[in-house]
């Protein structure tokens, strides 16, 4: 009865010795901050290490353009973690984004040597001016070209294009304000919807007013 009541401590000993250790051993999880500069602004990622092994990045950048630098949001801390590394491919693209998230994460795991950057906000000056100082100016480029493409008869479509700019001069030239833009028109032959029609020639189709 002895012995194995002496056998049965051992063996919750052993087992608690066990246990302990199992506890000791358990991986540590970090969760780490780092930021870049994107294209627009600024990006931060959120990195979550369990001992060597990336398990988990999160990317945030507000700035980045929608449906260009985004993706990139999405798609490179899914490659760093599968890599377990910084060393991927970036997003074509979106190579100003995807090497933010890169420099991001880098700066998470190793602030000295990848530091971050400063984004020391810098306020816009206003300047304001009165109405005399300032002068007004308009400009108007009309040029004709080849195109776009030909029809479905394989005639020739035409375009002309007018370029015309709208500018605010204050008293010594200075352009303080500058609008630019540009409207094309296409011969009736122009099957396209990106445009107005001129009516004319080739003699086919009307009119079609943008």
């Amino acid at each position: 009865m002895k012995k194995s009541l002496s056998r049965f401590i051992s063996i919750l000993l052993v087992l608690s010795v066990a246990v302990t250790l199992s506890f000791t051993a358990a991986a540590e999880t970090k969760v780490l901050e780092g930021t870049a500069e994107g294209f627009g602004g600024k990006v931060t990622v959120e990195v979550k290490v369990e001992d060597d092994e990336i398990i988990s990045v999160e990317a945030y950048g507000d700035k980045e353009t929608e449906g260009i630098g985004t993706p990139a949001l999405e798609e490179i801390p899914q490659k760093i973690i599968e890599a377990n590394s910084t060393d991927v491919d970036l997003i074509s693209g979106a190579t100003y984004t995807s090497e933010a998230v890169v420099y991001a994460v880098n700066n998470a795991l190793n602030p000295e040597e990848y530091p971050a950057p400063d984004f020391e906000e810098v306020e816009a000056e206003t300047q304001s001016l009165e109405a005399s100082e300032l002068y007004q100016g308009f400009g108007l480029v009309n040029n004709g070209r080849i195109g776009p493409g030909k029809d479905n008869t394989g005639t020739q479509v035409y375009s002309f294009n007018e370029v015309y700019a709208n500018v605010l001069f204050d008293e010594d030239g200075k352009i303080v304000f500058i609008h630019i833009d540009e409207l094309e028109v296409a011969t009736p032959n122009y099957d396209g919807k990106a445009m107005p029609h001129l009516s004319g020639f080739p003699p086919q189709g009307g009119y079609n007013f943008d």
